[in-house]
């Protein structure tokens, strides 16, 4: 018996027609996010795993499947990856919580992978995956956003140079 299988990333029209594949690649590629402009889709896979089939990495893609860039880089399992509204931010999981060292933990980094922040922080398991929601607030740069995972809410309030959890 094997176990082995592949996933691979299409996009089509509503009704199933004009499909396009994205991704053509041994591994497991699940598509989780498109940018708000667009022009990039968010996808977890296990392409590069080394210890288990089963660990997923972030990555993000032009939306014709070119451009892959690799956003997260260890052994942890990692998934439910979501641009922030404004686009500048990926929410994410980290850990499946099935054991010590893999506490499911929320984390935001930059869209291009930079400044990975734990947001959840906690020794319990805090499952996404994350959901952003948009704030009515006035005009400032960048726009609040509340980022939501299990039963708690966080407000999140970027600058360049801080990321404030509230």
């Amino acid at each position: 018996f094997d176990a082995t299988f592949t996933v691979d990333i299409v996009i089509m029209n509503a009704d199933g027609s004009n499909q396009i594949k994205l991704t053509n690649d041994p591994a497991t590629d699940f598509v989780t996010s498109w940018s708000p402009d667009g022009t990039r889709l968010l996808f977890t896979s296990n392409r590069d795993s080394l210890n288990s089939s089963f660990t997923n990495e972030i990555y993000s893609m032009k939306f014709d499947g070119s451009d892959v860039v690799r956003l997260t880089n260890n052994e942890i399992d990692e998934q439910g990856p979501k641009f922030s509204p404004d686009g500048t931010k990926i929410a994410f999981q980290r850990g499946q919580g099935f054991s010590d060292n893999q506490h499911a933990q929320i984390m935001v980094m930059n869209a291009d992978g930079s400044n990975q922040i734990n947001i959840s922080n906690s020794s319990s398991e805090d499952f996404g995956p994350p959901a952003w929601q948009p704030l009515s607030a006035p005009s400032q740069v960048p726009t609040p956003a509340v980022v939501q995972f299990e039963a708690s809410n966080f407000s999140v309030n970027e600058s360049s140079t801080s990321l404030q959890i509230n």
